[in-house]
């Protein structure tokens, strides 16, 4: 039996130079360096970063059958201030989770969701507010975007918790205990769409 298989492998370390520190098979280098792409990264590519956002924005749009809404002007400028750590898979989680959150006409992009220590020179720095330690503010902000994605789920299937389900990509049971959870009754949505 003949295999006809392509590998494509990706890193964000420069591998040669690791394999003459000894941090990488030098062999397994030389197997996989036939073609090599290097792809700056997305704060090198300012430019790049509100047609990536808006293309994010269009995508999630399609995929769970919402009316596309614009980023705000404040949104984009905090885009384009950001370093980008994570390069573009930040940015597109980013995104993906102010579109679910959003309410109003426009993506506003909550500042509080970004590293303030990862702002370009004269931005300004976010701060969290109150005392909360790190696992409140992750539990209350969890708790939060539950809550607003379910309240917009039934809303889009008028409480039809089987077809919420399929659509959110959960067991219908573990849905259903994320809705007692939160005391979210369903038929609140069923009424609302008669």
């Amino acid at each position: 039996m003949v295999a006809n298989v392509r590998v494509v492998a990706a890193s964000n370390e420069n591998l040669a130079a690791c394999a003459r520190r000894g941090l990488f098979r030098q062999d397994l280098l030389f197997r996989l360096n036939i073609m090599g792409l290097e792809m700056p990264s997305l704060r090198a590519r300012r430019a790049d970063v509100a047609a990536l956002a808006n293309h994010f924005v269009r995508r999630f749009s399609r995929q769970y059958g919402r009316p596309e809404k614009p980023l705000s002007r404040a949104s984009l400028a905090l885009l384009d201030r950001y370093e980008w750590p994570g390069n573009v898979r930040e940015l597109e989680n980013l995104v993906h989770r102010e579109f679910l959150l959003c309410q109003g006409s426009e993506i506003e992009i909550d500042p509080a969701g970004l590293d303030p220590n990862r702002f370009g020179p004269g931005a300004a720095a976010f701060t969290l507010k109150g005392a909360d330690c790190f696992q409140a503010a992750k539990a209350r902000a969890i708790a939060e975007f539950e809550r607003s994605y379910l309240a917009q789920l039934l809303a889009e299937t008028h409480g039809n918790v089987s077809l919420a389900a399929r659509r959110s990509g959960k067991e219908r049971r573990s849905l259903g205990k994320l809705l007692k959870k939160y005391g979210i009754d369903r038929s609140q949505y069923a009424r609302e769409s008669a």
